[in-house]
């Protein structure tokens, strides 16, 4: 069920975050479709592939203590990041303490300051936005995504991206621009600089959105409830080489026993949420290579 108990011209930025918060509806049912044949194939190599790096028993990982995982990072966005029905303070609160938007380190930093502008722009207006998760009550796997040879520590300015096979991104530099890459380019470029993974969890949650005044008893302005709000979370692994100053003349064997694995000091952060930020894939803004 979705109410609203009046209406209020707030500020765009604010009212995407609404709307972003908010889900899906019924237009994002297609996400939660099961995939066929070919996109159940394409998955099993996926994880397969991300056994090869860190991930052990990768298929009980990613649909077991993955997906948990993703339940914690959207309440720990609903209870911490953007402020909660449930929060007793934000604000210069959690700003003194480094914490807050800015402060958060589950949730990449082009993600924070896109929800930080919104919430300000709210501020600017004397309103403020809630967002109150209930419960998590379904998590299932959805688009994983490799991006090699780039990490957000160490992107390549002069580097162009190239497809590669079952949706993955390969991040080559130089002179030589192919329109496609063969297997040892991969295994050089991520032996050489990592890589990064990026993996979608489709969640549904029992939630209210509310755009009220300021303050504990503040006017409510608009709000939706949901019972089963459709959301799509973005999570990003960065993978480590453990020599990236290997030499380029390598062969493919030391390029694969060189292979980055899970960076388990950095974790998993939220890159987005429902698309706000079209993927915020770490490769997007380096130009597509064309053909020779």
């Amino acid at each position: 069920m979705r109410a609203a108990t009046a209406k209020v011209t707030v500020p765009a930025a604010g009212g995407r975050l609404a709307q972003c918060l908010c889900g899906f509806g019924e237009d994002g049912a297609h996400l939660w479709q099961k995939p066929g044949l070919a996109g159940w194939i394409k998955r099993d190599v996926n994880v397969r592939l991300a056994g090869q790096l860190g991930f052990a028993d990768a298929h009980t990982y990613f649909n077991d203590d993955f997906l948990a995982g993703a339940k914690d990072a959207m309440r720990h966005l609903a209870d911490q990041v953007v402020p909660s029905m449930r929060a007793s303070v934000w604000d210069e609160a959690a700003d003194s303490k480094g914490g807050g938007v800015g402060g958060n380190s589950v949730v990449q930093a082009a993600l924070r300051a896109h929800l930080a502008e919104a919430m300000t722009s709210l501020k600017t207006v004397e309103l403020e936005i809630r967002w109150d998760v209930e419960a998590v009550t379904l998590a299932a796997l959805g688009h994983m995504m490799l991006t090699v040879g780039a990490r957000r520590t160490g992107l390549p300015q002069d580097g162009f991206r190239v497809p590669a096979a079952f949706g993955h991104t390969v991040v080559l530099t130089g002179d030589r621009k192919p329109s496609a890459v063969s297997p040892l380019d991969c295994l050089a470029a991520a032996a050489h600089r990592g890589a990064t993974l990026s993996v979608d969890a489709l969640l549904k949650a029992k939630q209210t959105v509310i755009i009220k005044r300021p303050g504990k008893d503040g006017e409510i302005l608009t709000a939706s409830f949901d019972e089963g709000a459709r959301h799509v979370l973005r999570l990003e692994a960065d993978l480590v080489a453990p020599r990236p100053g290997i030499g380029a003349d390598a062969t493919g064997h030391e390029f694969w026993e060189n292979r980055p694995v899970f960076n388990e000091d950095r974790g998993w952060l939220v890159s987005d949420i429902n698309f706000v930020l079209n993927g915020n894939q770490i490769a997007e803004k380096l130009p597509l290579a064309g053909p020779e």
